[in-house]
């Protein structure tokens, strides 16, 4: 769920913030750029937010209604 970090305590500047975030999140691309989905498949159901939900793809075709099963072994929607 989302929240508003002043209304939990946080009194950190949004850069402060950004740069923690921006810290993680490059090496974990670089990561996937280099190995792929694989490292990250354990750990990704923990922060799945769209499994067992439906959803609309937008495809070069259109779109269509789904029902989202999670994400397979190379990290592709089910």
């Amino acid at each position: 769920p989302w929240t508003d970090l002043a209304a939990i305590g946080c009194t950190l500047p949004r850069t402060h913030i950004a740069a923690a975030v921006i810290a993680q999140l490059v090496p974990a691309l670089e990561r996937f750029d280099r190995d792929g989905f694989a490292p990250f498949a354990a750990r990704w159901p923990a922060f799945d937010c769209l499994r067992d939900r439906p959803a609309r793809l937008q495809l070069p075709t259109g779109e269509e209604d789904v029902h989202v099963l999670g994400l397979g072994e190379g990290g592709a929607l089910r």
